[in-house]
């Protein structure tokens, strides 16, 4: 997805960026991880689907801007 939509000067430099997002995506599962015996199941994934439905929301209304954007 990213060498297809980026520029071709900046390719390598944002599939840097995509991999670092990767690794900070698995620090902050580890960290959420480890909260699990404290707050339950319930409140961690609670949490991940209040996160979820709120980012979904703010991708829905940016859709027609990130849409021209990549054309």
């Amino acid at each position: 997805m990213v060498s297809s939509l980026a520029p071709i000067k900046y390719a390598s430099l944002l599939m840097g960026v995509w991999l670092m997002g990767s690794f900070i995506a698995n620090i902050a599962a580890g960290y959420v991880a480890s909260y699990v015996e404290v707050l339950g199941h319930l409140q961690i994934f609670g949490g991940i689907a209040a996160i979820s439905i709120v980012l979904g929301a703010v991708l829905l209304v940016l859709s027609k801007k990130l849409v021209s954007m990549m054309e």
